[in-house]
């Protein structure tokens, strides 16, 4: 079971680049190993509370929203964070 869990989330990231893009919208790194889905809404602990990480994936999926979802290295990701905290 861990298995195929594994590669269906793997095949599910995969479709994921296809939509939104295989570099980080902020710097272009293109190592998929570092590549997450980011809530451009910065909304993402609330959504993954009330569907799940995977629920994420499959709405981010099914519906195509560029406005709220975009690919970010994780460096990227962390400076975002850091940017977003208040003073």
């Amino acid at each position: 079971y861990n298995e195929q869990s594994r590669i269906a989330k793997a095949k599910e990231r995969g479709q994921l680049f296809e939509m939104y893009g295989h570099t980080c919208a902020r710097c272009g790194f293109t190592d998929k190993r570092a590549l997450t889905l980011d809530h451009k809404l910065n909304n993402g602990s609330e959504e993954r509370r009330k569907i799940g990480e995977r629920g994420v994936y499959r709405k981010a999926k099914a519906q195509h929203l560029p406005d709220e979802y975009q690919t970010l290295c994780m460096n990227c990701q962390f400076i975002k964070r850091v940017e977003l905290r208040p003073l």
